[in-house]
């Protein structure tokens, strides 16, 4: 009886001791597999996403323009540039409008300094007699600028300006966004230059990750 008891009391033992280290594995496996809280799931989020290349990046000066008094065969605009876009606006160059209706083809026919706010201006004239356009209206232009020669460049992200810092999210083909720093040089248009942190062939997101500004790592399922 005696022996009995001992051998049941052994294997009571045993099995609280198997019980135990079970769980402290589970605990290490959990440990060992709990993503950090900077590692965050985008269900239902789709990016737009587009690849880093090298070559020259248009120079596309999009903004909005004024329309001014001209002749009453050509509708003129001054349009407002920015310190980036000041210096590449030059006379001669092809521009285009768009009201919304109907688009037409024109050129820079002048560039120069606001003597008020010390801002760069161009005026563009298009040969295109529209009524509609009425001195004080607002248009978009689009003035051709060129390019630059053998660069990085993307889409121009959802948040970013010229000649600064900050961060975009490389995309692997498994769908795992990484926050990497990135240096842009200029921003035209549609396009961005990339002065560093960023090779041609990458994958980044593009589109607004505000929803996202504490992960470091996003994965898109």
């Amino acid at each position: 009886m005696s022996v009995f008891a001992w051998t049941s009391a052994g294997d009571e033992k045993r099995v609280w001791l198997a019980a135990g280290a079970l769980v402290l594995v589970m605990m290490l496996v959990g440990l060992g597999t709990r993503r950090s809280p900077d590692d965050v799931d985008a269900d239902r989020y789709s990016p737009w996403v587009e690849s880093v290349r090298r070559g020259a990046m248009p120079l596309q000066i999009r903004t909005k323009g004024i329309v001014a008094d001209g002749p009453s065969s050509a509708v003129r605009v001054i349009v407002s540039l920015d310190v980036v876009e000041g210096p590449l606006a030059r006379a001669g160059q092809a521009a285009e409008m768009d009201n919304n209706t109907r688009r037409a083809q024109g050129q820079v026919i002048d560039v120069f300094k606001d003597g008020d706010n010390g801002l760069t201006r161009a005026l563009v004239e298009f040969a295109l007699d529209a009524p509609e356009q009425r001195p004080g209206s607002e248009i978009s232009v689009t003035i051709d600028g060129g390019s630059i020669p053998s660069v990085l460049y993307v889409g121009r992200p959802a948040f970013g300006r010229s000649n600064s810092e900050g961060t975009l999210f490389r995309i692997d083909r498994s769908g795992i966004a990484d926050r990497v720093p990135v240096r842009f040089g200029r921003m035209v248009g549609s396009f961005a230059e990339i002065v560093d942190g960023l090779n041609e062939g990458d994958q980044v997101i593009l589109s607004d990750m505000t929803m996202f500004e504490h992960a470091r790592r996003v994965r898109f399922n």
